[in-house]
């Protein structure tokens, strides 16, 4: 009986003791341990801590203790006082493993924290803890050095990465948390709102669960998943997993794999899978819309080195495949890529859709497709002629320029290197489809290298290289551009127009100039310009149908057969320009079609825009004949008028030239040789021995070399021009003559 008084009276000690020591743990002030809690966190961090509620113990098995108004103050330089700042912090505590070292939370709930992590100008993060005893300047110090020297410390002895002490939580729950990122260096701003936070890892081994709800600068996101262990953080012997699910701007996420350094964010090793109904939503400067896929992997062979590799992408009826580099070790970025295309549409980030906009049906009702507004408009009556009179560009209509102003981006490309390698089947960009495109492109140090490119363009070879080189504040572009066998009515009708030229286009150019916008460049640009056609054929209805009131100016002077002929054959058209500082003089213009020959001269001012071109059209012998059923079919008045061509690249001008005007009419009527070197060099062109296609070759042998066209007499012409000098009537008599049979023709034809 003894020994059961015994363990009753020790049973009643023990219980004696725990309900003192209740009583004294519940009685007592904890209030009374803010001054030595302040102190340790001022000694560790530099920084002051402010509890402005009581400390609370509910005593238990699993003591739960919990303050208000918790905050911490920021760096004395930073944007506001407080860094920290929490309305409630509620921690309850197990009290049986903390034997064993290992702190095991019931829960942990945050109400209401607002976080500000900040950078300011000189490159100071509010992060930077100094304790008190710190100087400045070592401080500084050590900043700089871990500036400099960007390689990550290794990882200690054994494997693993920076210790923590042994953490385990039941329940972690935050409500209605704000952190705030911004950056004064670079001007990044982002804000986080969590809603709430939910997470639990049970024990040191089990996988942490979280649960996120928010909105990041605004837009709503949620995120669930698992991820490894807390005891895996510290572990890079092997990867700690993560399997995670969230929605961001209407797309679906999904992340899986593996991190061999957590704790640095390093080790990556995961795939990402990412869709959504409008790509416009999830990445809205890209201009880009509609439903989209996309995966890749993502790792990080080095320190600061990250990969996107296996990446495909098909979004708005391109696809894109590949991978991507980023190396941000150094003090610029270098990216590289490797893609490859089915299709990549390129005009959808400009928001157009590959062609111009389709023109208004004549009937104004709907819109018609390219290329069918003048198809339409050929079937309508031609208007009336209104000679010399030119169309009004509407106010606000067009730019006064079409070279722009604008500084080019020389700051933004001297912030990264890069080394582009893409191929595509078909590359479409605004009113332009390119197919088998290859392209390389290199920027080192703000000098931007595309060689090679080439593409085929509507049966074509298209070739090209561009190099851009800084100058201080403008740079040097040079272009080499060669395009061969593209077919001219194709490229018109898929740039929205009607096909009013058919037949093999080529383009050569040698060009460059120094300017800090693509204006500047122009005004000082130099080299070659050439322009041929061969063997082709002018669609006359689209031509009069698109002429409005240049229909009369232009069409019926080039074209006769205008209203007579659907189509015209075109021998030759070639135009070549040599240019010098701006200044692009021509050295050859010529049209020659199956009734007309058109030479011209003059030149272009790249740094005004300004035109001054003068054309002289002439008629071939048989025009009346052959293409017009008789001389009385053609409007004399407008047959063969020489004409110019002035105003601005922007807003041309035609209009006749009335002093060349006479001697032409007199030719056309009277046979008289035309004066002047364009009137002189056409009739060499038009006699009855020249040949259908006179002049073309000799045209573009002067185009590719660059020098000055200069037309030989035909045989006939020669011999023709040596009799003359044997005639009793001098030239300015037989011109009289000549003036006058015309005279009589053209009264004839109005019925005197």
């Amino acid at each position: 009986m003894r020994w059961k008084w015994i363990a009753v009276g020790a049973a009643g000690l023990v219980a004696a003791a725990l309900i003192a020591g209740y009583a004294i743990l519940a009685s007592y002030d904890y209030n009374q341990l803010k001054p030595a809690i302040i102190r340790d966190v001022k000694t560790a961090t530099g920084r002051d801590l402010t509890l402005m509620g009581d400390i609370k113990l509910a005593v238990s098995f699993s003591p739960s203790l919990s303050v208000e108004g918790v905050a911490l103050s920021n760096a004395p330089w930073g944007s506001r006082g407080q860094m920290i700042a929490v309305k409630r912090v509620e921690v309850q505590v197990e009290l049986l493993p903390l034997l064993s070292g290992e702190i095991r939370l019931e829960k942990l709930i945050l109400l209401e924290p607002d976080i500000l992590i900040e950078i300011d100008r000189d490159g100071r993060s509010n992060l930077d803890f100094t304790p008190p005893g710190a100087k400045a300047g070592q401080a500084g110090q050590a900043r700089a050095g871990a500036q400099a020297d960007r390689q990550p410390a290794a990882p200690p002895a054994g494997g693993r990465g920076p210790s923590l002490p042994p953490l385990a939580f039941s329940q972690l729950r935050l409500e209605k948390g704000l952190l705030t990122y911004h950056d004064q260096q670079s001007g990044a701003k982002h804000q986080l709102d969590l809603q709430t936070l939910q997470g639990s890892a049970p024990g040191l081994q089990s996988p942490v669960k979280l649960e996120i709800k928010g909105a990041m600068d605004g837009e709503a996101f949620g995120l669930a998943g698992e991820a490894g262990s807390l005891a895996g953080l510290q572990d890079t012997a092997k990867p700690w997993p993560v399997d995670l699910k969230g929605s961001f701007r209407e797309a679906d996420i999904a992340i899986k794999g593996g991190l061999l350094r957590p704790l640095l964010g390093e080790g990556l090793d995961l795939n990402v899978q990412a869709q959504g109904r409008d790509l416009a939503k999830l990445l809205p400067a890209s201009g880009l819309a509609g439903p989209f896929q996309a995966q890749f992997h993502l790792s990080d062979p080095q320190p600061k080195l990250y990969k996107l590799s296996a990446l495909k992408l098909s979004a708005h009826g391109s696809d894109l495949a590949g991978w991507l580099r980023a190396d941000i070790s150094g003090p610029r970025p270098k990216l590289a890529a490797q893609l490859a295309a089915g299709i990549l549409d390129l005009s959808k980030f400009t928001g157009e859709t590959g062609a111009a906009k389709p023109a208004a049906a004549p009937d104004g009702k709907a819109p018609a497709k390219p290329g069918q507004a003048a198809e339409a408009q050929a079937q309508a009556p031609a208007p009336g002629p209104k000679e010399n009179q030119q169309p009004q560009p509407a106010t606000g209509s067009r730019r006064d320029k079409v070279f722009s102003a604008e500084p080019l981006p020389l700051a933004t490309l001297s912030e990264f290197d890069a080394d582009l390698s893409l191929t595509a089947a078909k590359l479409a960009l605004p009113n332009l489809v390119l197919e088998e495109v290859g392209l390389q492109a290199k920027l080192e140090q703000g000098a931007l290298q595309v060689k090679p490119f080439s593409a085929k363009l509507h049966g074509g070879t298209l070739q090209a290289s561009l190099s851009l080189k800084p100058l201080g504040k403008a740079a040097r572009a040079d272009l080499e551009l060669s395009l061969v066998g593209c077919q001219v009515g194709e490229l018109l009708a898929g740039m929205g127009q009607g096909k009013y030229l058919e037949g093999p286009l080529e383009i050569k150019a040698s060009l460059g100039g120094a300017g800090g916008s693509l204006a500047g460049i122009m005004a000082g640009l130099g080299g070659r310009l050439s322009l041929i056609i061969q063997q082709g054929r002018i669609n006359n209805k689209y031509v009069e149908a698109a002429g409005g009131d240049l229909t009369p100016v232009l069409g019926k002077i080039l074209l006769p057969t205008l209203g007579s002929q659907a189509t015209t054959k075109l021998n030759c058209l070639v135009m070549g320009f040599n240019v010098v500082e701006g200044q692009a003089k021509s050295n050859v213009i010529l049209m020659n079609t199956e009734n007309m020959v058109v030479l011209g001269e003059g030149r272009l001012n790249l740094a005004s825009e300004e035109l001054d071109l003068k054309m002289h059209p002439e008629p071939k012998g048989s025009l009346s004949q052959k293409a017009t059923g008789g001389l009385a079919g053609i409007n004399l008045g407008q047959l063969a008028k020489p004409f110019k061509l002035t105003g601005t690249l922007a807003r041309p001008r035609v209009g006749i030239d009335q002093a060349g005007a006479i001697s032409t009419l007199a030719r056309t009527l009277g046979g008289y040789a035309v004066m002047g070197p364009l009137g002189a060099a056409a009739g060499a062109l038009t006699s009855a021995g020249a040949g259908e296609e006179a002049g073309c070759a000799e045209a573009v042998a002067a185009a590719h070399a660059g020098h000055k066209f200069e037309p030989k007499p035909a045989p006939d012409q020669a011999q023709q021009e040596g009799q003359a000098g044997d005639q009793k009537e001098s030239g300015e008599e037989q011109f009289k003559k000549d003036i006058e049979e015309g005279v009589e023709k053209l009264k004839s034809l109005f019925g005197n």
